[in-house]
């Protein structure tokens, strides 16, 4: 299905899916440090401007990636999958999904990405485009860009929320700054 998404990117983008994708978020990426939940949950651990130069270098080697911009389902976890009875897996609760690298989604602790087994049939899928070698070199860096996008997510997100969950964002913003740093400091 990711695949087949690469040819209905602007019907997505007209029904309203963000575009996330990396040369998107190299611009995005000033924005994001000004937030104070960001600038905070960065101080101390990287500088704001050493943190714009690394994200936009990220940015720029998935952009350049053989592997076009699809959809990314944005919390594919075990709890986001079913099994029908022909040993298919449906797919549901799409509400975190984005427009972006193909292997953004590994982003997140519980992705399915991370078995191993899921992991090789996700980067089979792609292996027309790129070697294995170069997949999985570019799961790394889009973990980076999965946690960019998480970021802008809230961010967008936390203006409206201010009353309401506002802590509970601030919290979810300071739990995906330190999971992005862990994933830059990976590479």
């Amino acid at each position: 299905m990711q695949l087949r998404s690469t040819h209905f990117l602007e019907e997505l983008r007209r029904a309203g899916v963000p575009d996330y994708s990396p040369a998107v978020l190299s611009l995005l990426v000033d924005g994001l440090v000004q937030d104070p939940s960001v600038a905070a949950a960065l101080e101390g651990e990287i500088s704001t401007v050493e943190f714009i130069r690394v994200a936009r270098l990220v940015c720029a080697k998935l952009e350049a990636s053989a592997l076009p911009v699809s959809l990314v389902h944005g919390d594919l976890t075990m709890g986001n999958v079913g099994r029908k009875r022909d040993g298919g897996l449906p797919i549901f609760d799409w509400e975190y999904a984005y427009l972006s690298h193909p292997f953004c989604h590994s982003y997140h602790s519980r992705d399915l990405l991370r078995s191993p087994e899921v992991r090789r049939a996700d980067l089979d899928c792609w292996s027309a485009l790129v070697c294995l070698e170069q997949a999985e070199a570019e799961l790394a860096a889009a973990a980076v860009v999965g946690g960019l996008a998480t970021l802008q997510w809230h961010v967008a997100l936390l203006p409206a929320c201010r009353r309401m969950l506002h802590h509970s964002h601030v919290r979810a913003i300071r739990y995906y700054v330190s999971q992005l740093l862990d994933a830059l400091r990976s590479l």
